[in-house]
């Protein structure tokens, strides 16, 4: 890392260590939800259900990926898959995008 990043980097900590305490990221940004999706990742796979519609879907993992890929982006996946297929069903009040 060269010094010039090293430092970026430290200045970004000191923001952070001063602000963390002062400022609350609920009065920065207010965004009311417009759509609200529950999903579900594991290490086998990640799916939804839509209690409106009754829709199920599942995708499995290959099992080649299972235990290689982050929780965290199966959960992002599992978010976008579940906006595209409601989207291509048209089951969104917008779905121009």
């Amino acid at each position: 890392m060269s010094d010039t990043v090293h430092d970026d980097v430290l200045l970004c900590i000191d923001f952070l260590d001063y602000t963390k305490d002062r400022i609350s990221r609920n009065n920065i940004v207010y965004q009311k939800p417009i759509y609200l999706y529950y999903s579900d990742a594991s290490e086998h796979g990640i799916d939804r259900f839509l209690r409106t519609s009754g829709r199920v879907w599942h995708f499995e993992l290959l099992v080649d990926c299972q235990l290689h890929v982050s929780l965290n982006i199966l959960e992002f996946l599992a978010a976008v898959i579940s906006l595209w297929i409601d989207i291509d069903a048209g089951d969104t009040p917008h779905t121009r995008i």
